[in-house]
């Protein structure tokens, strides 16, 4: 996979983290908050930059959608039986997940739509 790829995945994976709350890029628990609900609107609203970036990385914007709005849910209804391994256990643990396996953990969530 060339950089260009791996950097548009990592900025998903980055803004999906910061969807489901897994964020530690925000000091204070205002900031937090506010970069989570940036987050979620810019999956539920999939405006033109998201579609593009989507694009860029190589994936469906619609089914990246549809799996991170599964995300969503799931962090806010506790149920994370559903959900692929490596998102069950970052949601059970309560910790942002390891970027090491990006892309594969971005693929597992979209074949699991």
């Amino acid at each position: 996979m060339d950089g260009e790829l791996k950097l548009w995945r990592a900025v998903i994976l980055r803004a999906i983290c910061d969807a489901v709350g897994f964020t530690n890029e925000h000091k204070t628990k205002r900031a937090h908050l506010e970069a989570e609900q940036d987050a979620k609107l810019w999956f539920l609203e999939a405006r033109e930059d998201f579609c593009d970036i989507c694009e860029y990385a190589g994936f469906d914007s619609e089914k990246v959608r549809a799996g991170v709005v599964k995300l969503i849910e799931a962090r806010q209804s506790g149920d994370h039986t559903r959900l692929p391994g490596f998102w069950r256990e970052a949601f059970e643990k309560n910790r942002m997940p390891s970027f090491t396996r990006y892309s594969e953990e971005i693929d597992e969530l979209l074949r699991r739509r």
